[in-house]
């Protein structure tokens, strides 16, 4: 099936369909990361841009959907260029649990703190489906990225956990359950092993930066009052 490409809006733009090889990393409670490739001389490669959505599939299978982070240029045989993804769920790698922030505890369960740090979305991207745990540990978080913070959560857990995800309906579900016996992770892999690359690196890209001073915690110093009440 071919590849579909996405823009920042989740708006189609593009159909693959001379795709020359596709490779996937699924690993458990992790962030998947995928990589396509396409003949340089195509040129749908104008739709490749870094941050646009692609929905991996390999054969008739939906493996999921990834955005687009980095390319290579590479020299063999023939030019092709290599796209590297990571899965959608970074885009909670955009925003922060600014500063010093304090949740759970009595009467506060896991379904709460999962609320709490989605709800610190700028764009509400994901929303809690479900959750199979109902406990009342207290989280400290600062300064914390919010997929770093959710994946925090179940680590204090004395049972197995596993993250899944629904990216076919948007806002995005996303759900903590226990891991079931039968779960399985996979690893595929595929590269030439004879080849020149030339290399693009997308992640550096940021759309807000933090300004901190002096003090600590909920006391340490922004720039809030000289910027109309935003710290960034």
């Amino acid at each position: 099936m071919d590849l579909q490409i996405f823009n920042a809006n989740r708006e189609r733009v593009a159909y693959l369909e001379n795709v020359i090889s596709v490779s996937y990393v699924l690993n458990l409670n992790s962030l998947w990361t995928a990589s396509f490739s396409l003949p340089a001389s195509d040129t749908k490669n104008t739709y490749c841009q870094p941050l646009h959505y692609v929905e991996i599939y390999d054969g008739d299978e939906r493996i999921d959907l990834f955005r687009i982070i980095g390319e290579d240029l590479t020299r063999s045989n023939e030019v092709v260029r290599v796209y590297e993804c990571e899965h959608v769920l970074a885009t909670l790698l955009n925003d922060v649990l600014f500063q010093y922030h304090q949740i759970g505890g009595t009467g506060v369960y896991t379904d709460d703190v999962l609320e709490y740090i989605l709800d610190a979305q700028t764009t509400e991207n994901w929303q809690l489906s479900t959750c199979a745990f109902s406990r009342q540990f207290e989280y400290s978080f600062e300064n914390e990225n919010l997929l770093s913070a959710l994946f925090a959560v179940p680590k204090a857990f004395d049972t197995d956990f596993v993250w899944t995800w629904d990216t076919t309906v948007y806002p995005w579900k996303l759900s903590l359950n226990a891991l079931p016996s039968n779960m399985a992770s996979e690893i595929r892999y595929g590269k030439n092993l004879t080849e020149i690359k030339k290399y693009r690196d997308f992640t550096g890209l940021a759309n807000r930066i933090y300004a901190l001073g002096y003090g600590e915690g909920v006391n340490q110093l922004t720039i809030k009052s000289a910027n109309s009440g935003l710290a960034y």
